[in-house]
């Protein structure tokens, strides 16, 4: 599990994700779903500011990376997003 403290490291992990799903769908081509664990984006936040800080809107960046990396596959994804700014 990461563990990330600002926004530009939450980010840089996003990429990393949006490419971990375009390299499985290139070594299993049959695969239509791919579903990331709990605290896999944001990772795991022990301070309150620095959730806050690192929160992301939905929908927003992290959504439209997700979606854009899903539609290049050709695959569903289910990704978590910890310390949405409006929940």
């Amino acid at each position: 599990m990461p563990r990330l403290h600002t926004t530009e490291e939450v980010i840089a992990n996003a990429k990393k994700l949006c490419d971990i799903v375009k390299g499985v769908k290139v070594g299993l081509p049959g695969m239509d779903l791919i579903v990331f664990p709990e605290y896999s984006t944001m990772g795991i936040m022990y301070d309150r500011d620095e959730m806050f800080n690192t929160a992301c809107q939905v929908p927003g960046t992290l959504t439209h990376m997700f979606g854009e990396a899903c539609k290049e596959a050709g695959v569903w994804g289910v990704f978590s997003l910890t310390g949405e700014q409006h929940e």
